[in-house]
């Protein structure tokens, strides 16, 4: 009889359980500046305040869709509960191109900014 494989559970890493601290915390940030209350903010969707409890502590993990909706009910973006933000682009001195547009030039068309 063929032995078989024990296969490891994988557990939350701290990784993950540091990340789901975070997001509780700006979570709990953005709730605070709008001055609602947990219980305030459970009763929108039908949650128990202990459920927004358990989000803010990052024991509980939420779901898209409910991430969507918290960031619609405190005015926040997603991206800002996540904690992700947008890299700075670098903008050039130089113009940029406008297009292309037919010129007097030999060929047939141009950037309107190189003739």
């Amino acid at each position: 009889m063929a032995k078989k494989k024990r296969v490891a559970k994988l557990g939350p890493t701290k990784v993950n359980a540091d990340t789901e601290r975070e997001f509780g915390t700006r979570l709990r940030l953005a709730r605070l500046a709008k001055n609602m209350s947990q219980e305030q903010l459970a009763t929108q969707f039908g949650l128990s305040f202990q459920q927004i409890q358990k989000y803010e502590k990052g024991t509980n993990r939420m779901s898209g869709s409910r991430l969507i909706q918290f960031s619609k009910a405190l005015d926040t973006t997603p991206h800002q509960l996540l904690g992700w933000t947008r890299p700075r682009v670098r903008r050039s001195s130089t113009p940029r191109c406008t297009g292309w547009r037919r010129c007097s030039c030999k060929s047939r068309r141009c950037c309107a900014r190189s003739c």
